[in-house]
């Protein structure tokens, strides 16, 4: 059972990581679309593009988020419950 402890925790862990690196992609895809419309260059896509890394983001960082008990909900209720 504890091998299978560790093999969850290091899944979560790399969807953590995964979810982090879809957030610098979304930041990098607005400062792109920025400078473009800087230069009167258009990026097509950029928005569906940071749209679908926004889902990937937080679908990825949930086990992670409640497994480590960061999830706003999870707060709440460990403070609530003595």
């Amino acid at each position: 059972m504890d091998i299978l402890r560790r093999i969850l925790d290091s899944i979560y862990l790399l969807s953590g990581v995964l979810a982090a690196l879809c957030l610098i992609a979304i930041l990098s895809l607005i400062v792109i679309q920025m400078v473009a419309r800087w230069t009167g260059e258009v990026f097509a896509g950029a928005p569906d593009y940071a749209g679908y890394a926004m889902a990937a983001a937080s679908f990825l960082a949930f086990a992670s988020a409640l497994n480590r008990g960061a999830h706003i909900r999870v707060s709440i209720l460990l403070n609530a419950v003595p």
